[in-house]
């Protein structure tokens, strides 16, 4: 079975999460894996860019996510 599959759906659903993208080790290892792969197609000097934009609005419930963009792309190093 495939490392991602082994953590997708209700699996393991903490591995997911957003907040924890940064610090989870296992991330870590996805992260080394796709660099593996970069490197054997002679890719690894690509940078992934991205550009993130929230637009928010506040309602009675508090602060409410309306609108989300994210823009990505790949740069040589």
């Amino acid at each position: 079975m495939f490392f991602l599959e082994q953590r997708s759906g209700d699996k393991l659903p903490e591995f997911w999460d957003d907040l924890t993208l940064a610090i989870n080790p296992e991330w870590n290892v996805v992260r080394q894996m796709a660099f593996s792969i970069l490197k054997s197609m002679g890719m690894d000097g690509l940078a992934i860019k991205f550009d993130r934009k929230e637009d928010y609005k506040w309602t009675w419930k508090g602060k409410r996510l309306v609108s989300q963009f994210t823009k990505t792309w790949l740069e040589r190093r």
